[in-house]
């Protein structure tokens, strides 16, 4: 009797390790935004809440929340400005905190530049 409290004594611990990294057992970075990742850090109440009662506020269906959290970097498929800012707000960081990868700077010589080039190769 005593072995199997020893058992579970140990075995508690390495549990409790699992459950904090649950977003470690899915690549978080192969998605596109970082909704998955910041969903699942949240404590499992507030998860299910949140779940169940941010696509209402959106004016979303549960279900394209659901694959927003799963839109992988190559998907063609993106969230609306209007309501990553929603989701940013929630989660209280400005949204585009809210991209898994680099958006890119665009300066207005970059753009003067390419027009001349442009303007060039049309002469």
């Amino acid at each position: 009797m005593e072995m199997k409290w020893k058992v579970i004594t140990l075995l508690v611990p390495e549990m409790n390790k699992m459950k904090k990294s649950k977003t470690n057992m899915v690549d978080s970075e192969q998605y596109k935004y970082k909704l998955y990742k910041l969903l699942n850090e949240m404590p499992y109440h507030k998860y299910r809440i949140t779940c169940r009662q941010l696509p209402v506020v959106l004016g979303i269906s549960r279900e394209t929340f659901r694959k927003w959290k799963y839109i992988r970097k190559e998907d063609k498929a993106t969230i609306p400005a209007d309501k990553l800012a929603i989701i940013g707000n929630f989660f209280e960081i400005r949204f585009e905190k809210l991209f898994n990868y680099s958006v890119p700077q665009v300066s207005f010589e970059e753009l003067e530049e390419a027009d001349r080039t442009h303007k060039n190769q049309n002469l």
